[in-house]
């Protein structure tokens, strides 16, 4: 009979060595070792051999998500698929794509770059609040803000980089990456929301296949939002660039993003 939450959480090795918890017919266990950690173990048999899978521990992985995931491998077994080598593919794959986008991501200052950021560092250093000029001035020039940029802010104004990361992605302004050609912003504020900007951001984040903070892949639009743009009497609103639009409607965007790929 399947055990349930309580005896999986006072399940305890009385040895040792480690004592598993056979609870279902579909050959999910509990395996309790020596120091107590308990880890989920689905058993399963390919091509006359059997093996068996860990599925992650408890309380990570709860009993309910355990017997998901139970079900999942028996899947593949079915279906001729050994569960080891399939999730060791799987492993493999995020960990290429994490790399890909690793790489993506990394952007290398030219010289010419660096002189105009210590420019902007210098032009502000003496001023009361510098931080928010100077991270207006550098993406008003580059588009973003290089996190390569850090560290020389941070050696001339005496703080340190983290302290200048939390300060850029507290204001949702600003961006570390290359935005597309194109700034699509759609106002969140009040106004907009009680006139239908959810419904507006809804349709933008369908229409372009991506969310907030996202670039399509043509790199022609990047999708952000924007928390009022001074246009409340004319809700819900949008900016493309810097025109702001009033009365959005989703013929208007299907117009300014068919304009936005034209151009």
């Amino acid at each position: 009979m399947p055990l349930n939450v309580r005896q999986v959480e006072n399940a305890k090795c009385p040895s040792n060595k480690p004592m598993k918890v056979f609870f279902d017919a579909d050959g999910l266990s509990l395996r309790v070792t020596k120091n107590q950690m308990k880890s989920w173990i689905v058993q399963y048999q390919l091509n006359g051999k059997r093996n068996n899978v860990s599925i992650g521990s408890y309380p990570k992985v709860s009993l309910v998500d355990a017997r998901k995931e139970c079900s999942v491998i028996k899947k593949m077994v079915s279906d001729g698929k050994d569960p080891k080598i399939v999730r060791q593919m799987q492993k493999a794959e995020v960990a290429a794509s994490e790399t890909l986008e690793t790489i993506k991501n990394l952007k290398t200052l030219s010289s010419k770059q660096l002189e105009k950021i210590n420019e902007y560092v210098e032009k502000y250093q003496n001023v009361p609040g510098a931080l928010l000029p100077l991270m207006h001035a550098i993406q008003d020039d580059f588009g973003f803000i290089p996190e390569e940029s850090y560290k020389f802010i941070s050696k001339a104004y005496n703080l340190s980089i983290a302290e200048i990361h939390g300060f850029v992605t507290f204001y949702h302004h600003f961006r570390t990456h290359l935005p597309g050609k194109n700034i699509l912003q759609i106002c969140r504020a009040e106004s907009c929301q009680a006139m239908g900007s959810e419904n507006i951001e809804n349709y933008c984040q369908e229409k372009l296949g991506i969310n907030y903070h996202q670039t399509t892949e043509d790199n022609l639009i990047t999708l952000e939002p924007v928390y009022c743009l001074g246009n409340c009497a004319c809700s819900p609103a949008i900016m493309i660039n810097k025109e702001v639009v009033g009365r959005v409607t989703p013929k208007k965007i299907d117009q300014i993003i068919s304009k936005a790929r034209e151009d």
